[in-house]
This record gives structure tokens, C-alpha cells and sequence, in this order.
């Protein structure tokens, strides 16, 4: 969906994972052990938020594959002063701001006691960032970048089908993970002693998914291999979810993170194949003027959506809003409400603050001076 010089669909894609990464979280927060909702343990209502967690996943690996689509075009001038002056320089100005921001955050929802700057800072160092990891892991796949580049100017469409089936390989193996906790007991021994033998996290890294989702962007996917890799995304949010409840049966709870961060067969193949059918799906899209606007501001707000969310849905139900009365039986549906107003809430603060003309300028003059920004096309190929 070229319009000028810039193709829409991604800023399409872009939001879309942003708001599935705070439905993610949101119907975590739903889950009866946080204390916020009265939801009954093994309702459907609960295995409804199972269901919408393991669909939701894939917000942070698309994140990751649009990052790849936009530094590892070989028409667009990308350098590693560029990559280090810029991308990591600003990500690793945002990691330090948010990591006070996420201690004053903590230490008010916490303490009743009044708290300093000194008590922020000491918070900031000492305390839990597992909610920033996105940070130093997208430094790291920036930091790879001028690398990359060189494969993916060099590589044909046979190379980067290679590297997928190398990491959807690694990805099947990382099932073995789970294998004692789902089946305890059975041949957990022989199951770690093949994953010591066996290098899939030199695959089953984000790095590998820039890689597959530039190849994914650029690279036409024949209409019969879109479709079967449409079934077997599907399959693979069933088989998440069926990895969630029978770990819920065993254990009483049930902690997604294990599925985001182990890169299961299922993930892999679910994220994949929202990203193919949203890029194939929006590629001939056309919008009038005002929408171009509107949809480059919202993909410009994504990355402070993405950090922003958490702290206010912590605010949010800290108020208990929907969650009494009518509404306390209907909860799937307050989840999705809150969705929709924690990432409007967010893009109306990143309007005031990160987009407002006085901060884009001074942000473009620091930025532009250390290595100036080039614009780049893409054209799609067949392979």
C-alpha cells in the first residue's frame, strides 16, 4: 500500500501489534490470581483470557519483523554510524527515562510513605525492568544491522526459506523445554541432555525474525503457501492455548511469559502467518489524505505506547472502573475496552509530549546532526 514514499500497511501492522501487546497484558491482569477481578478459576471466562492471551502473543516478534522490513532494505542508506549515532543512542536514552519512570510507578502503587529522588533512583538500579526487556533486545538486533545488511543484499529467496526452516527447527525443539513441566517425569533426563547438545539459540533469536520479516515483506508468497501457513498459525494458537490450560490444570496458574519468550513451534507459526496475511491483505489498500496522517502519527506513537501501557493499566484498575456490576460478569469484553482506551490514552500523550512541533524539532536537530536520516523505497520481488 505505497502512497509516495511510504507504505502504509506497515503503520497498519505496526498498531495492530501494539494493541495486541497490551491485550497480552491486559488479560493478564484479568487472570483470578492478580486480585483485580472476581473471575472464577477454570470459568469459561477464564479460559476465554487463556484464549486471548495465547492468540495476542505475537505483538512483540511483528514488532520485531517490521524492524527488519525498515533496516534491511538494501535501497535504503543504512550505516553503522547511522544505526549506533541514532537507533541505539535514542533507545538507550528512552531505557534510562522509562526506567525511573517505572520506579517512581512502583514505589507509588507500593509505599504509603512519602519517597525521594534519591528512593527513585535506588529503584531504578536495583529493581525489576522485566517489563523494559524489549529495549536492550531491540539494541541488540539494531546493533546487528550493519551485519545483516550484508546478507540480505547478497541472499537469494532460497537463503532466507533456509533460515526459516532453520528457525522454525529450533523452535520445534524449543517445545522440549516445557516437556518436564507438562509431562513430568517422562524421559525429562534424555529430553535436557538433547537440548545441551543442541545450538538453537544461535536460531531462535529476534535477530532471526528481522531477517524473516523483511523476507516475508519483500518476497511474494505463492497463494497456496499462504494458505497452508494460515492453518498452521491457527493450529499454532490452538496448540498455545492447550499448552496454557494444561499447565493451568496441573499448577492452579498459568504464566504466558513462557510462551513469549521460548519461541515454541506454535508462536513462531502464528506470529508468521499474521504477518503475511496483514502485509498481503493490506498491500493494495488505498487512503484519502487525512487517514496518511493520522495512521503515521499512530505508528510514530507505538514504540511510547508500548512502554506507556502497563503503568496505566495498573492506574486504570487500581480505580476499579467496569469491573463491578453488569460488568463484572462480562469481563472479556472490559478487557477489550481497556485495550482500546489504554492505546488511545497512550497516543494522546505521545501527541502532547513526543509529537508536539517544539520536541520534533530540537529531537531532529540532535539526532540529524549526529548521522542525517535518508529516505528508501521497497519494492516487492518474487521468489
Amino acid at each position: 500500500m505505497f502512497q509516495g514514499d511510504r507504505d502504509y500497511s506497515v503503520d497498519i501492522i505496526r498498531c495492530i501489534s501494539c494493541m495486541m501487546v497490551i491485550a497480552t497484558h491486559m488479560f493478564w491482569f484479568l487472570e483470578p490470581d492478580q486480585g483485580y477481578t472476581a473471575m472464577a478459576e477454570g470459568s469459561t471466562a477464564h479460559y476465554l483470557t487463556l484464549l486471548c492471551r495465547s492468540s495476542f502473543t505475537a505483538g512483540t516478534i511483528i514488532f520485531v519483523m517490521i524492524s527488519g522490513i525498515f533496516f534491511l532494505a538494501p535501497e535504503r542508506h543504512v550505516t553503522a554510524r547511522k544505526v549506533w549515532g541514532k537507533n541505539v543512542l535514542k533507545m538507550a536514552c528512552a531505557y534510562v527515562l522509562w526506567k525511573i519512570l517505572f520506579a517512581w510507578n512502583e514505589l507509588s502503587l507500593q509505599s504509603t510513605d512519602a519517597f525521594g529522588v534519591q528512593d527513585v533512583l535506588y529503584e531504578a538500579v536495583h529493581g525489576d525492568d522485566q517489563h523494559l526487556w524489549y529495549i536492550p533486545m531491540i539494541i541488540g538486533v539494531y546493533a546487528m544491522v550493519p551485519l545483516l545488511r550484508v546478507f540480505t543484499e547478497h541472499a537469494k529467496a532460497f537463503h532466507f526459506k533456509y533460515l526459516f526452516i532453520a528457525l522454525l527447527i529450533a523452535a520445534m525443539l524449543n517445545m522440549l523445554y516445557l516437556w518436564d513441566q507438562l509431562f513430568p517425569g517422562k524421559g525429562a533426563e534424555e529430553i535436557n541432555l538433547i537440548l545441551t547438545k543442541t545450538p538453537m539459540d544461535l536460531f531462535s533469536q529476534y535477530v532471526i525474525l528481522s531477517v524473516i520479516g523483511y523476507w516475508l515483506y519483500t518476497y511474494r508468497m505463492p497463494r497456496k503457501f499462504r494458505i497452508a501457513l494460515y492453518i498452521f498459525g491457527i493450529l499454532g494458537i490452538l496448540s498455545l492455548f492447550l499448552i496454557s490450560v494444561h499447565r493451568f490444570d496441573l499448577q492452579g496458574n498459568f504464566e504466558s511469559i513462557e510462551i513469549t519468550r521460548k519461541f515454541l513451534a506454535g508462536n513462531i507459526l502464528k506470529c508468521i502467518a499474521l504477518f503475511v496475511f496483514l502485509s498481503t491483505a493490506l498491500e493494495k489498500m488505498r487512503l484519502r489524505r487525512i487517514w496518511e496522517i493520522i495512521l503515521s502519527k499512530m505508528s510514530n506513537a507505538t514504540l511510547f505506547i508500548y512502554l506507556f501501557h502497563w503503568m496505566f493499566i495498573e492506574r486504570l484498575l487500581e480505580t476499579g472502573w467496569l469491573l463491578t456490576g453488569f460488568w463484572e460478569d462480562h469481563l472479556i469484553l472490559v478487557g477489550f475496552i481497556y485495550v482500546f482506551v489504554t492505546y488511545f490514552a497512550g497516543f494522546l500523550f505521545s501527541l502532547i509530549f513526543l509529537q508536539s512541533i517544539p520536541w520534533i524539532r530540537i529531537r531532529n536537530k540532535i539526532f540529524d546532526a549526529i548521522a542525517p536520516n535518508r529516505r528508501f523505497y521497497v519494492t516487492k520481488k518474487k521468489g
